[in-house]
């Protein structure tokens, strides 16, 4: 939101919260390693948020730590399944499309 930082990271905090429940609910080992990646990844995206308009110089090097531990639960999801294509099948817009 341009102009609006604070709003941004306003609407945030419900994608986080959410992110947090899809971790504790579901079952499956590479499932939760999925869900902490794109939770990683939306805590990557604030921290962004919060370097460029708000001048927080510390939240560049907390969002590029945020995207490296994203790929290392990718891989442990890797780890943890049968390989790339069921843990692609696993993102939730994948499935979707997957069923089309």
């Amino acid at each position: 939101m341009v102009g609006f930082p604070f709003l941004s990271v306003l609407m945030g905090i419900p994608t986080v919260v959410s992110g947090l429940t899809m971790i504790f609910m579901e079952k499956d080992l590479s499932t939760k390693w999925i869900d902490t990646s794109m939770l990683l990844w939306v805590l990557m995206n604030l921290g962004w948020i919060l370097f460029e308009e708000m001048e927080m110089t510390y939240a560049l090097e907390a969002s590029k730590a945020m995207f490296f531990l994203s790929l290392i639960c990718l891989g442990m999801a890797k780890y943890h399944s049968d390989g790339w294509h069921e843990v692609a099948a696993k993102f939730r817009r994948i499935r979707r499309l997957s069923k089309t």
